[in-house]
């Protein structure tokens, strides 16, 4: 009898997984302006059910604020811990909820901050 071995398809726990902002309070501005915004740091880190680490995952991360500058791009792939990095900057001020998805299974991940830009 032949054993095959198959690779592990683990989907994202939108539990598991979670999301930190840091700082979760930042100043709007413009970026040649007197003060130029705060970049808000967003870390997503995801997880399947058993808390393992998931590499290598297409994650998007967007919010209902149009003035919202999402960099180096809204899609990013999870590295060797799962996780994946992105920066925010608002010329406009106001809270923004933001919203996190494993582009490959479609799963929203639960636990995440609202940040803040203030003028």
């Amino acid at each position: 009898m032949t054993q095959i071995l198959r690779a592990k398809n683990a989907s994202p726990s939108p539990l598991k997984s979670f999301v930190i902002a840091f700082p979760q309070v930042g100043v709007a501005g413009a970026e040649n302006g007197l003060t130029p915004p705060t970049k808000i740091k967003v870390s997503v880190f995801v997880r399947d059910v058993s808390g393992s680490v998931l590499p290598g995952r297409s994650i998007k991360l967007s919010a209902g604020a149009s003035n919202l500058n999402i960099s180096p791009s809204d899609t990013q792939l999870t590295d060797n811990i799962g996780q994946a990095q992105f920066f925010l900057t608002s010329s406009v001020a106001g809270k923004v909820q933001l919203t996190v998805t494993d582009v490959g299974s479609n799963t929203n991940i639960v636990n995440v901050p609202t940040v803040e830009f203030t003028e």
